[in-house]
């Protein structure tokens, strides 16, 4: 119902938000542990975008426990009709 898609390729995370109305503020994603940096924003006024999204955002993964697990998880703002890649950092 969120149609939403994320996947990895690489150190590369790829968060798409297909929705044609609905904006998603802090969703979580489970990602590898670590830090991430925004790499591309096609909300991005050079993109014809609307800038819903700050430039040169880090953002660090949160534990969170689920099933009796320890996992890490990245918390987005996703406005709708757009797509967010992250690039992991060592």
């Amino acid at each position: 119902g969120d149609k939403i898609l994320a996947f990895e390729r690489g150190n590369l995370w790829f968060f798409f938000n297909f929705h044609p109305v609905n904006s998603y503020a802090d969703y979580g994603v489970e990602v590898m542990p670590g830090r991430y940096r925004l790499a591309l924003d096609s909300d991005a006024a050079n993109f014809g975008g609307e800038n819903r999204v700050a430039p040169g955002q880090i953002y660090f993964t949160a534990p969170v426990a689920a099933q009796g697990q320890l996992r890490h998880q990245v918390r987005l703002y996703l406005p709708t009709r757009t797509a967010l890649v992250l690039k992991k950092e060592d």
